[in-house]
């Protein structure tokens, strides 16, 4: 588009559109009795209405300086402002009811796992404490393998497709410093006393537990339940 063409472009339509309001504004002033604060701030208001539903945009992207620099433009100015604090405020609710959200979660799982610690220090205290002082060792029987160790060493925890690794396991432990307790699940009663008469052969002091249902008590570091 030549130079000449695109300043024309530019200049008539926003001559047209400012000069439209203007004309407006002064057929306000000469046929009604409307004072000019008032025309001025009726102006202002129109632009805030039409930029809240949307039609002072396209007006202004048209004309340019015609529809911004006006009073309806100031409104139109407002009105952006106001949208984009909405949004930013929504934005940041939407963040915090997320974060809220995470903290609950892991609040709920602080507390799990502080129940999941007692159930075991419980089973222990009913079952062995007055027996010995041995450090106690859980080993956890289910149809998908056997976690052994302790809850508040997760890191320490091992999982066992086969009993003979188990026990080579539970060998590398003397019979002096450690006892184990078996929790054994209803998937696990096939092979769970034959584990438990492996320990005894070994020299080990054991116990067992039957847990009623398969969830998961001795949770591996990295693996979810």
């Amino acid at each position: 588009m030549p130079y000449y063409c695109f300043f024309i472009d530019i200049y008539f339509k926003a001559f047209i559109v400012g000069g439209l309001f203007c004309v407006i504004g002064q057929i306000l002033i000469d046929k009604t009795k409307l004072t000019p604060a008032r025309i001025l701030v009726s102006y202002v208001v129109i632009g805030v209405f039409l930029g809240a539903v949307g039609v002072y945009k396209p007006l202004a992207e048209f004309a340019g300086a015609g529809a911004t620099v006006p009073l309806t433009g100031f409104g139109h100015a407002l009105a952006k402002g106001v949208e984009k604090a909405v949004a930013e405020k929504l934005r940041i609710d939407r963040e915090n009811e997320l974060l809220q959200q995470q903290i609950r979660m892991m609040e709920q799982a602080l507390t799990k796992m502080e129940k999941q610690q007692k159930s075991f220090y419980n089973i222990f205290r009913q079952s062995w404490s007055q027996y010995t002082s041995k450090k106690p060792l859980f080993l956890e029987c289910s149809g998908k393998g056997i976690i052994a160790g302790t809850p508040n060493e997760p890191e320490k925890l091992r999982q066992f497709q086969d009993i003979q690794d188990c026990i080579a396991w539970c060998r590398a432990s003397s019979p002096n410093d450690v006892c184990f307790i078996l929790l054994i699940k209803p998937s696990a009663f096939h092979y769970a006393e034959r584990l438990s008469r492996e320990l005894q052969h070994a020299g080990y002091e054991r116990g067992r537990e039957v847990v009623p249902d398969e969830k998961n008590l001795l949770q591996i570091e990295g693996e979810t339940k």
